[in-house]
């Protein structure tokens, strides 16, 4: 049976678009890695922001599972300091990215189905490490 689809994908800001605009006019004259660092650093950012909007999908059905400002409190200590499993680097959504969660797809769940025993073992993996050696 298919998953149901995210009810709700990451969706930039104004300010969000609005910089992703103006990298988009700047780098058809000068590409990010030929701008001043600091400069460089804030494209990077755009263009981060850019690919998590439009091109990574949810792993989950839904966003709870990577909790919410209001359901998972962040400790004062962790908004301007980064934990070692990855929790609270993002306020809004404090379990994205930590430990044991799933990443982003390139393709939406209901493109990805399950494969079968038979797809999985079909060529044999012991085989190809035989053969590769």
């Amino acid at each position: 049976m298919a998953e149901p689809e995210p009810t709700m994908s990451y969706q930039p800001g104004f300010l969000d678009k609005a910089t992703i605009s103006i990298f988009h006019f700047v780098n058809k004259f000068v590409p990010w890695y030929k701008l001043p660092g600091l400069l460089g650093a804030f494209n990077l950012s755009a263009l981060r922001t850019e690919l998590r909007g439009y091109n990574l999908h949810d792993g989950y059905s839904t966003t709870s599972a990577q909790g919410t400002a209001e359901t998972d409190v962040v400790p004062e200590r962790f908004h301007g300091a980064r934990q070692s499993d990855g929790k609270y680097n993002s306020l809004e959504m404090p379990k994205m990215g930590c430990a044991g969660m799933r990443f982003g797809r390139n393709f939406p769940r209901r493109y990805c189905e399950r494969p079968s025993e038979k797809d999985l073992m079909d060529p044999n993996p012991r085989m190809i490490s035989e053969e590769v050696r």
